[in-house]
């Protein structure tokens, strides 16, 4: 008997990713609706979500802007000289940033590019389009 024939070997199926298709927009969200979507969904970066809704991750950057610019104003009123930096805003917003990215048709892990400065320009630019990109055949 050769060794190949003399241990057992299990059948393990690989893991196939399905591609992520969003067949139907998803309900559009107000101003309150898309701050609180965004915000229990920080962190989420692997989340296999394609967001079809341009306007979450455009409500959100303005909330989280409008607590960050309060609580330097806070902050300054008290006289505290330590301001805090906007880079939260791209740290609270990459998430959303990957799931809408994913519904472009663009690769979720350009995503990241939101925590470099000055690069973190082509994320934003890719947040303003309205439709996914074609897929070449």
């Amino acid at each position: 008997m050769s060794p190949a024939m003399a241990r057992p070997v299990a059948y393990q199926p690989k893991k196939v990713e399905k591609p992520v298709t969003v067949e139907e927009p998803q309900q559009q969200l107000g101003f309150w609706g898309s701050v609180v979507y965004a915000s229990n969904n920080i962190g989420f970066w692997k989340n296999k979500v394609a967001e079809s809704r341009k306007s979450v991750f455009w409500w959100a950057f303005l909330w989280f802007s409008l607590w960050i610019i309060l609580v330097d104003v806070i902050l300054s009123l008290m006289s505290v000289t330590y301001l805090v930096p906007l880079d939260l805003i791209d740290v609270a917003l990459t998430s959303a940033c990957m799931r809408r990215l994913r519904y472009l048709g663009y690769n979720w892990k350009l995503g990241w590019l939101l925590l470099v400065p000055i690069v973190n320009i082509y994320p934003y630019i890719l947040m303003l389009l309205n439709t996914p990109r074609k897929k070449a055949k």
